[in-house]
C-alpha cells in the first residue's frame, strides 16, 4: 500500500452533489441499468443473448459496481476509470479473480453500449461480446450520490502527517412500486451509516457532523501523540491517518435491496480497522430482512453446520477440521455472523478478516441447497426458482443427520424393489440417493 500523499495544507472540501444538474450527472452518481449480453458463435454466427443488470457508481473519474446474470447469478464486483475514449471496468468474482473487462462508452445520459471481453485463459484470443444496458428502476430504487471529503495537516504545513477522510453515501430517492417504503429505508441507513452523527431525515448535516468529529478525534489523540514524540526518531508515517467510509449497492431488483457499507481506517502502511457489513430489505416496506424472516427454525445455523464447514473448508482452501481452527474459525464466531447477501441465485454468508484470519471468507449456499432449512412464503421467496421442491421432512436435522435418515431411507427403497425384483439386482446411486434395478448376473466360479 502506498504512504499517503498531501498535496497541499489545510484543504477544507465539503461536496454534497445531488443528482439534480448536469454536472453531478456526469461526476456523481448511482445507476441501476438492466440489459444484454450477446454472444454470436465466429463460427456459425448463431447469436445467444443473457438479460443482465448492472449497479453503477461513479465518483470522480473512478467507476465501481456489481454485475450479474437476471436468470441467475451470484454477483461480479466492478471496479474501473473513466476514460477521455469511454471507460473500462475489471469484472472479478468472489474470489476477487479477474473474469473479464467492460470496454463501454456512454450513450447519452441513460444507457451504455460497449463489449465485455473475457479474461485471456491462456486458450487463443479472447471471447468477446457485445453489451448494452439502459438505465432502469422498474423494480429498482433510485438513489443520489452525496460525499464529503477533508484533507488536514497538522499545523498547516505539507510535510507534516495529517488526516486524510472520505465519506461516500447513498440517499434514496424514488421507488415507484411503494413510495411510503423510502422513509423506513432512510431511516435505517442513517442509523447504521452515521450513528451517533444522525440528524433525522439530513444526510447532508450527517456528513458534515462525521467528518468534524472525526478530524476533532484525530487532533486530540493522534496530533497530541505525534507532537508529544516528534522529536524522537524513527518515522512519523504512523501519524498519517486515512479513514473512508462508503455505502454500495449490490443488489436493486425485484423489491430486495442488498446494501453493502464499508469503512477502513490506515495508520501510515497500514490497517488499523476494516469491515464491511450487508444490509438487506424488502423494499415492499422498507424494512430490514433479517435471518428470521428468511429461515424456519432459529435453530438454523446448528442444521446447515456440516454443509457450512465444508464450504468455508473449501474456501479458504483447508484440508480439516483441524485446519480450520487453526486458521482462527470456531463455531462461535459462525454462530454469531447475521453478515449475508441476498440475490437472485442464492444467500451468501460475508466474514470479516478478524472473523477468519484471512482477507475475507463469503461462504454461497444456493436456494437448491438449504429448502430444507428456508421458508416457502418469505419476502425473498420471489427470488427462488420457479421449480425448487423444499422438503420439509428433514427439517429440525443437522446435515449429518439428513444423511443418515437418507441412508435409511435409500435402504428401505432397496429391500422394497428386492422384494419386488426377485430377478433383478438393486443398486443405490449414493452420489444422487438414486434406486437402479438392473438384471442379475451370474458370479463366476472362483
Amino acid at each position: 500500500m502506498k504512504n499517503i500523499c498531501f498535496k497541499s495544507s489545510i484543504i477544507v472540501l465539503f461536496i454534497f452533489i445531488l443528482n439534480g444538474n448536469t454536472f453531478a450527472q456526469k461526476e456523481k452518481f448511482y445507476k441501476h441499468y438492466v440489459g444484454t449480453f450477446t454472444d454470436t458463435d465466429k463460427a456459425s454466427q448463431k447469436s445467444t443473448t443473457k438479460n443482465v443488470a448492472l449497479n453503477l457508481r461513479r465518483q470522480g473519474d473512478q467507476l465501481s459496481g456489481t454485475f450479474f446474470f437476471t436468470e441467475g447469478s451470484t454477483f461480479f464486483s466492478l471496479s474501473g476509470k473513466i476514460k477521455k475514449e469511454g471507460f473500462e471496468m475489471m469484472q472479478y468474482d468472489s474470489k476477487m479473480y479477474l473474469k473479464g473487462t467492460f470496454k463501454c462508452k456512454f450513450d447519452g445520459e441513460n444507457a451504455i453500449s460497449g463489449s465485455w471481453i473475457e479474461a485471456d485463459q491462456g486458450t487463443g484470443t479472447p471471447r468477446e461480446v457485445k453489451v448494452s444496458f439502459t438505465e432502469n428502476y422498474q423494480n429498482s430504487v433510485k438513489f443520489n450520490a452525496l460525499s464529503g471529503t477533508k484533507i488536514y495537516h497538522v499545523d498547516d504545513k505539507d510535510d507534516m502527517p495529517g488526516l486524510n477522510l472520505s465519506i461516500e453515501y447513498l440517499v434514496p430517492s424514488e421507488f415507484t412500486k411503494a413510495p411510503n417504503a423510502l422513509a423506513p429505508l432512510s431511516s435505517s441507513l442513517e442509523a447504521v451509516f452515521f450513528g451517533p452523527y444522525r440528524v433525522q431525515n439530513n444526510p447532508q448535516q450527517n456528513t458534515t457532523n462525521k467528518i468534524n468529529s472525526s478530524l476533532t478525534d484525530y487532533k486530540n489523540i493522534v496530533e497530541k501523540q505525534f507532537k508529544g514524540n516528534m522529536m524522537k526518531s524513527g518515522s512519523n508515517d504512523i501519524y498519517n491517518r486515512r479513514s473512508r467510509y462508503t455505502l454500495d449497492i449490490i443488489y436493486n431488483d425485484g423489491n430486495i435491496l442488498t446494501i453493502k457499507k464499508d469503512s477502513l481506517e490506515e495508520a501510515g502502511t497500514e490497517i488499523i480497522s476494516s469491515g464491511s457489513t450487508f444490509l438487506v430489505y424488502d423494499m415492499n416496506t422498507g424494512k430490514q430482512i433479517t435471518t428470521k424472516d428468511i429461515f424456519d427454525s432459529p435453530k438454523y445455523k446448528d442444521q446447515m453446520y456440516d454443509l457450512f464447514i465444508k464450504k468455508i473448508k473449501t474456501w479458504l482452501q483447508l484440508e480439516n477440521d483441524k485446519a480450520l481452527k487453526d486458521g482462527g474459525f470456531d463455531k462461535e464466531a459462525y454462530a454469531a455472523n447475521t453478515n449475508f447477501i441476498v440475490d437472485k441465485s442464492g444467500i451468501s454468508f460475508y466474514f470479516n478478516p478478524f472473523e477468519v484470519n484471512q482477507d475475507y471468507a463469503l461462504v454461497f449456499f444456493p436456494y437448491n441447497e438449504i429448502t430444507s432449512f428456508i421458508k416457502e412464503k418469505c419476502p425473498i421467496s420471489h427470488l427462488y426458482p420457479k421449480d425448487l421442491v423444499f422438503n420439509k421432512s428433514n427439517l429440525g436435522t443437522s446435515v449429518k443427520e439428513n444423511k443418515e435418515l437418507d441412508n435409511k431411507q435409500n435402504d428401505k427403497k432397496k429391500t422394497e424393489v428386492e422384494e419386488e425384483n426377485d430377478e433383478g439386482e438393486v443398486i443405490v446411486n449414493e452420489k444422487e440417493g438414486d434406486v437402479i434395478v438392473r438384471p442379475k448376473t451370474t458370479p463366476k466360479k472362483k
